[in-house]
């Protein structure tokens, strides 16, 4: 077997990393294992190489040393990937057959396509053309369905089931997972919601508002911000317009259904 040899950019192209790419060493396709280095000279990954292309182990290492990610690939493409946090507890793993990510106290965050509360219930579940959001006691609280409209168009349509919602926000707009901040989206949903309930009944749109400013999720709470302050200002001005932000286009349907609320 050859040495690993370094990656440099006199025998390597750096766009040849990109695993879709061909990788050529000295002009011809790369067969053996590569090294990356850090500005310490520190090895901070190693991939292994066939014909060009990633065939084997991707091993991704934090600066101690410790793995961070192992990709395995199959002549250019990855078919499974386990993480871990820097303690050695597992944070992803994924293949043909699992789908799973940990948080860093390692319970277990998603399984496939739903996102779990702590006690397990689901948060969000994805299943076919729906997305579904849960209220901690499992009640249904938003439906999100996409459909094609033809010709090239489809529609989002969101159903926000007020009376769970009233009850659950602050738990369905927390992210429990901070460590996993870059798959947290929930508080996309807010400004529709809020927005539908302010043009409805504006005090019980304040009052909403002024709780979620002081939501523990910096995302939730950013929302609510910027929606509190523009509500305000249209309040100040002289226009009639009643809505938190802009209508949504055409393609966006929102419906709240209303029961008893706050």
């Amino acid at each position: 077997m050859s040495e690993p040899i370094i990656f440099n950019d006199v025998d390597f192209q750096s766009s040849d990393l990109d695993s879709s790419r061909l990788l050529k060493y000295k002009g011809q396709p790369f067969t053996g294992k590569l090294l990356i280095t850090g500005g310490d000279n520190k090895v901070n990954e190693t991939i292994d190489y066939e014909n060009g292309q990633a065939h084997g182990h991707d091993l991704v290492f934090y600066p101690d040393g410790r793995p961070f990610a192992d990709k395995i690939y199959n002549h250019g493409s990855c078919v499974s990937q386990k993480e871990w946090y820097k303690d050695g507890k597992p944070k992803r793993e994924y293949d043909s057959h699992i789908d799973h990510l940990w948080g860093s106290d390692g319970v277990l965050a998603k399984d496939h396509s739903r996102w779990l509360y702590k006690n397990g219930q689901p948060i969000e579940e994805q299943l076919n053309q729906h997305t579904m959001f849960f209220s901690p006691a499992g009640d249904l609280a938003v439906k999100q369905v996409y459909t094609t409209l033809g010709n090239g168009r489809f529609c989002n349509v969101l159903y926000y089931y007020d009376h769970v919602l009233s009850r659950c926000f602050e738990d369905l707009f927390t992210n429990y997972y901070p460590e996993l901040d870059e798959h947290f989206s929930r508080h996309r949903l807010l400004p529709d919601w809020l927005n539908a309930v302010y043009q409805e009944d504006r005090e019980l749109g304040h009052r909403l508002m002024d709780r979620l400013i002081n939501h523990p999720t910096p995302q939730t709470r950013e929302t609510a911000s910027k929606l509190k302050n523009s509500a305000l200002k249209q309040e100040s001005s002289r226009n009639r317009m009643s809505e938190l932000y802009p209508p949504q286009p055409d393609h966006i349907i929102v419906k709240l259904n209303f029961d008893t609320r706050l």
